[in-house]
């Protein structure tokens, strides 16, 4: 049985250690895009969290800035970024790694209204397989910047994605050089002034 503890402590320590990782990354997006001179200072985050003793599938940062206020001093159209970890699909939904092998996706573009909901919540619909055909290009993962684009009823969103493998964004430098450089660089072309 002592065994089994200290496996189960290891285990344990090596998640908290990978968690907390990936939550000092989500703080580095903020600092990433100040200095790539994009002030988004609103920050939403969202994961399904299932009420048993389960590990996520996925987690999203959300930074934003309203870019038109209606009347009603609510936002009309959001300028955001969002960084998303994903584990493992949900049923419907596309991955391109093994289950449970990480990955980052990284998201920069403008939703126009914004969702009624949390915010950060939508960046998992992005997965969709019913969204496939609102990408320009076939996504993948190594830094390849596409994008997305959805006009509905209910909302517009121009965004451009880029993903990596979870090893490739190892230190705040690789985040800003491999993710949150290239993707401003790219939106600034196509979607955002």
């Amino acid at each position: 049985m002592s065994d089994l503890n200290d496996a189960i402590a290891e285990t344990y320590r090596s998640l908290r250690t990978l968690f907390d990782d990936l939550n000092r990354l989500g703080r580095d997006c903020s600092q990433a895009l100040r200095e790539e001179g994009l002030e988004l200072p609103e920050i939403q985050e969202y994961s399904y969290s299932p009420n048993t003793l389960t590990l996520k599938k996925s987690h999203a940062w959300f930074f934003s800035r309203a870019m038109e206020v209606g009347a009603d001093a609510k936002p009309t159209k959001l300028l955001f970024f969002s960084c998303f970890v994903y584990f493992e699909a949900d049923q419907g939904r596309w991955k391109l790694g093994k289950p449970g092998s990480p990955e980052l996706w990284f998201f920069l573009g403008t939703v126009s209204p914004p969702p009624s909901t949390n915010w950060a919540s939508q960046i998992q619909t992005f997965f969709d397989h019913s969204e496939e055909g609102n990408y320009n290009a076939a996504r993948q993962l190594g830094g390849t910047v596409v994008d997305y684009s959805y006009k509905g009823p209910e909302s517009q969103w121009d965004v451009s994605i880029l993903g990596h493998e979870l090893a490739a964004i190892d230190s705040a430098t690789a985040l800003k050089e491999k993710a949150v450089g290239p993707l401003v660089a790219a939106a600034r072309r196509t979607i955002i002034p």
